[in-house]
């Protein structure tokens, strides 16, 4: 299983990953919760890029955590 780290969602406005509830929240404020939602899709494409990166150099057996 892959699930982003805590230092990733402490990245994230409201240290959460964006989810359909959001409507609700930001009723009324449709700039805000963009901003938020554009903010989490750079920092998952960061994301995506350091597990490429792990994948192609072959260290992702020493990034992978056990739980």
């Amino acid at each position: 299983m892959v699930a982003p780290s805590q230092a990733f969602l402490d990245r994230l406005p409201y240290g959460k990953v964006p989810d359909r509830d959001d409507f609700k929240t930001f009723l009324g404020n449709d700039k805000e919760r963009k901003r938020y939602w554009n903010k989490a899709v750079k920092e998952s494409a960061r994301m995506a890029d350091e597990l490429q990166e792990l994948i192609e150099s072959g260290k992702m057996r020493n990034a992978v955590q056990r739980f």
